[in-house]
């Protein structure tokens, strides 16, 4: 039954017309609420090789099982060299396995094992988006969550000022 169908079953006398023109919209469900981080409070990730951590980012945006990050130029040929990637067309890069560290707002440095998951060119190519799966332990799990749950009452705060 159409949209203009039920409508005239409601009111017999008046004249419907229904345009529509979406289609069904392919919906994917995501396991976990993922936010925005805070300029107040950010969150930022470090990258380490053997000897050194070299280069430290602001995570974007964040959820109990990932985290996305962005990185110009130079910060995207010192994330190749920390996890020795090459780029010589044979090696992937999507589902390559990354440790890191997260330095949360709260003074807690979480040990992360990380996937990455995408990888994404933003504004003309001058940023590329990393889309991280991430496992984190139990107690670390805790931190993520407590984040996550701020950001949401803040944003919602925010909301009610519109």
């Amino acid at each position: 039954m159409s949209m203009a169908e039920i409508l005239r079953k409601i009111d017999k006398s008046a004249s419907y017309e229904v345009i529509t023109s979406w289609k069904e919209i392919p919906i994917t469900m995501r396991e976990f609420v993922r936010v925005q981080t805070s300029d107040k409070e950010p969150i930022f990730v470090r990258f380490c090789d053997e000897k050194e951590c070299t280069l430290r980012s602001k995570v974007l945006d964040i959820s109990e099982m990932g985290i996305g990050i962005l990185l110009s130029g130079k910060d995207l040929e010192k994330f190749f060299n920390i996890i020795g990637y090459s780029n010589s067309g044979s090696e992937t890069l999507i589902h390559k396995k990354i440790r890191f560290y997260m330095e949360m707002p709260d003074g807690h440095e979480l040990e992360v094992e990380g996937e990455l998951r995408n990888v994404v060119t933003e504004r003309e190519g001058v940023y590329v988006r990393l889309g991280f799966r991430i496992k984190l332990k139990d107690m670390d799990l805790k931190h993520v969550r407590a984040y996550i749950m701020k950001r949401q009452k803040e944003i919602i705060e925010q909301f009610k000022l519109l």
